[in-house]
Protein backbone atom coordinates (compact mmCIF):
# COMPACT_ATOMS: atom_id res chain seq x y z
CA UNK A 1 0.00 0.00 0.00
CA UNK A 2 3.08 2.43 0.73
CA UNK A 3 4.05 1.83 -2.76
CA UNK A 4 0.48 2.93 -4.14
CA UNK A 5 0.55 5.90 -1.82
CA UNK A 6 4.21 6.97 -3.22
CA UNK A 7 2.67 6.35 -6.84
CA UNK A 8 -0.40 8.45 -6.52
CA UNK A 9 1.59 11.97 -4.63
CA UNK A 10 3.77 11.06 -7.68
CA UNK A 11 1.38 11.54 -10.23
CA UNK A 12 -0.39 14.40 -8.63
CA UNK A 13 2.64 16.34 -8.45
CA UNK A 14 3.64 15.65 -11.83
CA UNK A 15 0.22 16.77 -12.91
CA UNK A 16 0.99 20.38 -11.46
CA UNK A 17 3.13 22.49 -11.03
CA UNK A 18 2.66 23.31 -7.31
CA UNK A 19 1.07 20.55 -5.47
CA UNK A 20 1.15 20.22 -1.96
CA UNK A 21 -0.30 16.97 0.10
CA UNK A 22 -1.64 19.56 3.37
CA UNK A 23 -2.72 16.53 4.83
CA UNK A 24 -3.41 12.96 4.97
CA UNK A 25 -5.73 10.28 6.92
CA UNK A 26 -5.40 6.15 7.29
CA UNK A 27 -7.23 4.34 9.68
CA UNK A 28 -5.36 2.42 12.14
CA UNK A 29 -6.54 -0.65 12.14
CA UNK A 30 -5.83 -0.37 8.24
CA UNK A 31 -4.44 -3.66 6.41
CA UNK A 32 -3.95 -2.73 3.27
CA UNK A 33 -3.08 -6.57 2.14
CA UNK A 34 -5.21 -8.20 -0.42
CA UNK A 35 -6.47 -4.47 -1.68
CA UNK A 36 -7.42 -5.99 -5.56
CA UNK A 37 -10.28 -3.54 -6.34
CA UNK A 38 -10.36 0.16 -5.93
CA UNK A 39 -12.76 2.80 -6.35
CA UNK A 40 -11.22 6.52 -7.07
CA UNK A 41 -13.66 9.42 -5.80
CA UNK A 42 -12.94 13.07 -6.26
CA UNK A 43 -14.70 15.89 -3.76
CA UNK A 44 -14.62 19.05 -5.56
CA UNK A 45 -17.52 21.64 -5.92
CA UNK A 46 -20.15 21.41 -8.37
CA UNK A 47 -18.21 23.77 -10.89
CA UNK A 48 -15.13 21.43 -10.95
CA UNK A 49 -17.14 18.39 -13.00
CA UNK A 50 -14.83 18.05 -15.49
CA UNK A 51 -12.08 18.12 -13.22
CA UNK A 52 -13.32 15.48 -11.20
CA UNK A 53 -13.85 13.29 -13.69
CA UNK A 54 -10.40 13.74 -15.28
CA UNK A 55 -8.50 13.27 -11.61
CA UNK A 56 -10.43 10.30 -11.06
CA UNK A 57 -9.84 8.48 -14.57
CA UNK A 58 -5.89 9.44 -14.52
CA UNK A 59 -5.58 8.33 -10.91
CA UNK A 60 -7.68 4.99 -11.96
CA UNK A 61 -6.02 4.60 -14.82
CA UNK A 62 -2.10 4.93 -13.77
CA UNK A 63 -2.76 2.57 -10.69
CA UNK A 64 -4.21 -0.18 -12.98
CA UNK A 65 -1.36 -0.61 -14.66
CA UNK A 66 0.34 -1.63 -11.43
CA UNK A 67 -2.48 -4.81 -11.76
CA UNK A 68 -5.28 -3.35 -9.70
CA UNK A 69 -8.57 -3.21 -10.93
CA UNK A 70 -9.90 0.31 -10.57
CA UNK A 71 -12.66 2.04 -11.12
CA UNK A 72 -13.84 5.94 -11.27
CA UNK A 73 -16.82 6.89 -9.38
CA UNK A 74 -17.93 9.37 -11.30
CA UNK A 75 -18.25 7.45 -14.40
CA UNK A 76 -19.59 4.22 -12.22
CA UNK A 77 -22.45 6.55 -10.29
CA UNK A 78 -22.55 9.84 -11.54
CA UNK A 79 -21.73 13.82 -10.38
CA UNK A 80 -24.39 13.48 -7.97
CA UNK A 81 -25.00 9.87 -6.72
CA UNK A 82 -24.33 10.26 -3.28
CA UNK A 83 -26.50 14.17 -3.19
CA UNK A 84 -28.59 13.97 -0.10
CA UNK A 85 -27.63 10.44 1.22
CA UNK A 86 -26.26 10.11 4.78
CA UNK A 87 -22.98 8.71 5.34
CA UNK A 88 -24.54 5.26 6.23
CA UNK A 89 -26.38 5.08 2.75
CA UNK A 90 -22.99 6.17 1.22
CA UNK A 91 -20.93 3.18 3.13
CA UNK A 92 -23.44 0.64 2.55
CA UNK A 93 -23.54 1.50 -1.12
CA UNK A 94 -19.76 1.30 -1.93
CA UNK A 95 -19.82 -2.13 0.33
CA UNK A 96 -22.58 -3.91 -1.89
CA UNK A 97 -20.69 -2.57 -4.88
CA UNK A 98 -17.67 -4.71 -2.94
CA UNK A 99 -14.67 -2.15 -3.37
CA UNK A 100 -11.74 -3.12 -1.24
CA UNK A 101 -10.29 0.37 -0.81
CA UNK A 102 -11.69 3.50 -1.35
CA UNK A 103 -9.58 6.55 -2.59
CA UNK A 104 -10.31 9.74 -1.55
CA UNK A 105 -8.98 13.29 -3.00
CA UNK A 106 -10.36 17.00 -2.26
CA UNK A 107 -9.18 20.28 -3.42
CA UNK A 108 -8.91 21.74 0.42
CA UNK A 109 -7.50 25.07 -0.95
CA UNK A 110 -5.96 27.38 -3.94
Amino acid sequence: MKFIAISIMLILLQSCNSTEITSSWKADNNNNSGSKKILFSGIFSDNDRSWTEQIEVELASQISGLGYETVSGFKLYGPKAFENMSEENIVNKLKSSQFDAVFTTALLDV
